[in-house]
């Protein structure tokens, strides 16, 4: 009974980080939305690989530092046999420092079935350069977006469905 009032609590603490409200209030509240590591990609001085073989849909831009110099972006990418689909968070840091960053986003399907929600703990993206977390990859979900998601506590948009 420990074990779960902690995760309860943890999972309470780590949604409210990153800026995506999920209504808990104790060992009493609804079950908490089952959650997964995400794995975070650099990518360097080169964007991501938003135009090759995967269709990736993405949302616009949003600011994540109040001066607009890192920006965050949200996509759903179907994998190239269109088998399957994924979430990322794309992070283009152009500040001259590293930027702590923490992502989580949820998945929905056509259907209207929420997947696992993915969070990407802080890590550095380094000056100038692209970052991008990335959620497991799920099999044959046909119509999918991201529908709810966030960068260091700034709600991004969702996205487009692939």
């Amino acid at each position: 009974m420990m074990l779960k009032r902690l995760a309860v609590w943890l999972t309470a603490v780590v949604t409210t980080v990153v800026g995506l409200g999920l209504a808990t209030s104790g060992p009493a509240a609804a079950d908490p939305v089952p959650e997964e590591l995400g794995r975070w990609v650099a990518y360097g001085n080169t964007p991501p690989p938003i135009h090759g073989p995967s269709l990736w849909a993405c949302s616009e831009t949003r600011n994540v530092a109040s001066d607009g110099s890192v920006i965050a972006q949200v996509c759903a990418v179907r994998t190239v046999n269109g088998q399957g689909v994924q979430g990322a968070v794309i992070i283009r840091n152009n500040q001259p420092g590293l930027y702590g960053t923490e992502v989580a986003f949820r998945l929905q399907d056509g259907i209207g079935r929420q997947t696992i929600r993915w969070v990407c703990p802080r890590s550095g993206v380094a000056s100038r350069t692209w970052s991008v977390c990335y959620g497991r990859t799920f099999p044959e979900i046909f119509h999918a977006w991201i529908f709810e998601s966030g960068a260091n506590g700034t709600k991004l948009y969702e996205s487009p469905p692939v």
